[in-house]
């Protein structure tokens, strides 16, 4: 979480051609920006979409990618939606309640999602019975994507 004071160093603004900045003006784009990218993902995502998700280690925090995979106009399209740290914990309960903010900035439930596809880890079980009891999560322990059979 450090600060953007690239934007204020006299060093940077010597040799950059824009106009001057500050860093509350460059947050304020970004957050425009986000935030229409958002929008469109979210008219693009429709109300049937899968979900991909990776987790991964780096030093004592814990990352999952959440990916919205759906048939968009240009056909297949996968879209990332979420990235964050998980702060509560590794448990299933914890992947879950981290997929449902997701979908909540997407003003999408757990209703739409048809399928889920992750890597190997110790919470797919307990993903697979909160999918058979959630209607519109995964049915099913395996599922066909192509011609690679993906298991929960």
């Amino acid at each position: 979480n450090l600060p953007f004071s690239e934007v204020e160093d006299p060093l940077t603004r010597r040799v950059v051609t824009m106009r001057p900045t500050t860093t509350v003006m460059l947050k304020t784009y970004m957050r425009r920006v986000a935030e229409r990218v958002g929008n469109t993902i979210a008219t693009e995502m429709g109300t049937a979409f899968g979900l991909m998700f990776d987790g991964w280690t780096s030093g004592t925090h814990h990352y999952v990618a959440v990916f919205a995979v759906y048939h968009g106009t240009d056909g297949h399209c996968e879209r990332l939606i979420g990235l964050s740290p998980m702060v509560d914990g590794l448990t299933a309960d914890a992947h879950i309640q981290y997929v449902e903010a997701i979908l909540g900035v997407y003003d999408k439930s757990v209703d739409m999602i048809k399928f889920l596809v992750g890597d190997n880890c110790s919470t797919k079980p307990k993903l697979r019975v909160e999918a058979e009891g959630a209607p519109g999560w995964l049915r099913k322990s395996q599922i066909q994507l192509g011609s690679v059979p993906v298991s929960f």
